[in-house]
Order: structure tokens, then C-alpha cells, then sequence
């Protein structure tokens, strides 16, 4: 494994390297979102989100959100479909578009300086969850 600069999971730019962003819940049942990132490039986010054991009926809707100066996070894209069955979901977040691939959704947004990523949890929680983590690849 190649020698990554220190903190390379939150320095988003710098490296071409996968990173974790939500880390693997057993049972997840309630939203969840990411610490903040910070993207000097301006660049986009290849977003890979996997939904495992589900459990009863619950749905996730992964969205990416602008940390604003006075801390709090606006939303800037959610995906257009939720998530309702176990799978491996891959979306590309790119200013402009992406050409090619076959992610579920190609969407023209930029990744801002400083982003969080979350999962919106929709069902019972002490009967619908599921197994959930979500990575991302930096799109240079």
C-alpha cells in the first residue's frame, strides 16, 4: 500500500484513493451523516453506497450536503430514488456530468470545499433496518 499523506481520508483532493465516509452499521435505523470533508480541488465524488440484511422495510436516500460557515449544513443533491433493497449503489457527483459508466445517477453538482455526506432513513425502527456503509472515490 502506498504511503498516504496524514489525515488522507479527509483530505479529499489529494489522492485517487477509495476512503470511508459513513463506516459499516450493523442494523442501521436511524439517518445517518459523515464528519466533514474538506475538498480543496473543487473536483467531484464518485459515491458508492452499500445496503446489506435488511430487515422489515426501510428505505435510505443518500444525500450531500455544504457545511456553511456557521456550522450548519444545507442540502445540495439527494438522490431521486430511495434505497429499498440490498445492493451496491454507485453515484457519480460531478460539476458537469460524467461521461460514461453506469452509475445509478450522473449528476451535475460540485463536491463543495467542505461537504458532508448523508443516508436518510425512512421506516419503524425497531422493526425495518439494514446493514449500511458508504464510501467514496475523489474524481480528479
Amino acid at each position: 500500500m502506498p504511503n498516504l499523506p496524514q489525515n488522507a481520508a479527509l483530505r479529499f483532493g489529494e489522492n485517487a484513493y477509495p476512503f470511508v465516509i459513513l463506516a459499516f452499521e450493523d442494523e442501521t435505523s436511524l439517518d445517518r451523516i459523515s464528519g466533514v470533508f474538506s475538498n480543496p480541488t473543487g473536483h467531484g465524488l464518485y459515491l458508492i453506497v452499500v445496503v446489506g440484511t435488511l430487515t422489515g422495510t426501510p428505505t435510505f436516500r443518500p444525500q450531500l450536503y455544504l457545511r456553511l460557515a456557521s456550522g450548519s449544513n444545507l442540502l445540495l443533491w439527494a438522490a431521486t430514488a430511495t434505497l429499498s433493497a440490498a445492493g451496491t449503489y454507485r453515484y457519480a457527483l460531478y460539476p458537469g456530468g460524467l461521461a460514461g459508466g453506469s452509475p445509478q445517477e450522473n449528476v451535475n453538482v460540485m463536491t463543495p470545499r467542505e461537504f458532508l455526506v448523508g443516508l436518510d432513513y425512512v421506516g419503524t425502527p425497531a422493526s425495518d433496518h439494514a446493514d449500511t456503509t458508504v464510501e467514496g472515490i475523489p474524481l480528479l
